[in-house]
């Protein structure tokens, strides 16, 4: 449950950013990236679209994402997601908790804006 709240508020968070924030429509200016955040297990997984300054987020994974960013388990990824530390997402990746599939600059591009 605490997974699938903070998949949610991050889409609005990010929604949000894009509504009230000059810097951050210019970041996602000319993005098209599908971006999905998903346990390995498949139980918890949220797709973020952006689209030329818009962005919509929906439940559920995608067969177009550019990256997934795939956690060990809902656990991990609430502790590292909710960190303060920019350290623990390369931390989690070194341990094998956190997997990237898909284009690597696309999740470090990610990971920034929703920081």
């Amino acid at each position: 449950m605490k997974m699938t709240l903070l998949l949610i508020a991050l889409g609005f968070k990010l929604l949000a950013s894009a509504l009230f924030s000059k810097a951050f429509r210019k970041k996602i200016r000319y993005i098209n990236r599908t971006v999905v955040i998903r346990t390995a297990d498949g139980k918890h997984s949220h797709t973020y679209i952006f689209r030329r300054n818009m962005i919509f987020f929906h439940p559920g994974g995608s067969k177009n994402a550019t990256v997934e960013l795939i956690w060990s388990d809902k656990d991990t990824a609430l502790k590292v997601m909710l960190s303060k530390e920019e350290l623990d997402t390369f931390s989690a990746m070194g341990k094998g908790d956190l997997v990237i599939k898909g284009n690597f600059q696309d999740a470090l591009w990610f990971t920034e804006i929703a920081a």
